[in-house]
């Protein structure tokens, strides 16, 4: 659920948490983050009507598929940290 996810507001609203200082955070802000970064991946996708959204190329050529950016949280998380 959002509303248990770091980062949400008294008014309903899920914000970016800033990324932590890695110099200086603990485990909890680095687990907030990433929980908070998956989080608003998962609301931007839910948003995507069908599974065609996902798998079409888009129309100009120069991206990949939609499918293709859904893992990037997760796996730019293990290589950042």
């Amino acid at each position: 659920l959002p509303a248990r996810c770091p980062g949400w507001t008294a008014d309903r609203g899920l914000t970016s948490l800033a990324m932590p200082n890695l110099d200086t955070c603990s485990r909890q802000e680095v687990l907030d983050y990433f929980d908070n970064t998956w989080t608003l991946t998962e609301l931007l996708f839910a948003s995507l009507q069908g599974d065609a959204a996902f798998y079409l190329p888009p129309y100009h050529q120069l991206r990949h598929p939609l499918v293709f950016y859904y893992g990037h949280p997760a796996a730019l998380y293990v290589n950042k940290f």
